[in-house]
């Protein structure tokens, strides 16, 4: 469970127990973006997501699958951003314990 507090109380919001290892950015819009690792359906592997959120994080675009199958079996350990925008593109790392991938998002 997420619990986050603001100027009305806390906020709940359940979270998919399968996402592992969320890492998030915010750009010079306020738009929040995060990369993670998550399980596939019927599969031990990790697979790495994406989704946004323009209302500081109460409510969140869906899953958008980042890598493709061949990496998916690799079974990724982590993904990292750094930490501010590059030619104004949010700029990340994908690590699979052998195997960096990187990968930019226009902003």
């Amino acid at each position: 469970m997420h619990a986050r507090r603001d100027a009305d109380g806390w906020k709940q919001m359940f979270l998919d127990p399968q996402i592992v290892s969320p890492s998030i950015v915010e750009d010079p819009t306020g738009r929040l973006h995060c990369l993670f690792t998550f399980a596939g359906e019927n599969s031990p592997n990790f697979n790495a997501g994406y989704m946004w959120s323009d209302d500081g994080g109460d409510h969140w675009s869906k899953i958008e699958r980042v890598t493709c199958d061949t990496v998916a079996k690799a079974s990724l350990g982590g993904v990292y951003w750094l930490a501010e925008p590059y030619r104004g593109r949010l700029c990340f790392v994908i690590n699979n314990g052998s195997t960096l991938y990187y990968g930019t998002l226009l902003v």
